[in-house]
């Protein structure tokens, strides 16, 4: 989850640096890369989430349970 965050925030930067150095049209260039700013915060709670409840250990009586009933 954070190795997709982290390639997330390299190629945002990377575009920010193409859009600031290599854009013809900037006004487009910058609300095209607007959009990825502003999910940025939801690509970061979503990264918090999976490695929250991912890494969480699975309770014993349910593997227990699950072999119990096929």
């Amino acid at each position: 989850a954070y190795l997709a965050l982290l390639a997330y925030t390299a190629g945002l930067l990377t575009a920010l640096v193409h859009t600031l150095f290599f854009a013809a049209d900037s006004l487009s260039a910058y609300l095209e890369l607007a959009a990825y700013v502003l999910a940025y915060p939801f690509v970061y709670l979503a990264a918090a989430w999976i490695f929250y409840h991912g890494l969480k250990p699975i309770a014993p009586h349910t593997l227990s349970s699950a072999k119990e009933h096929p």
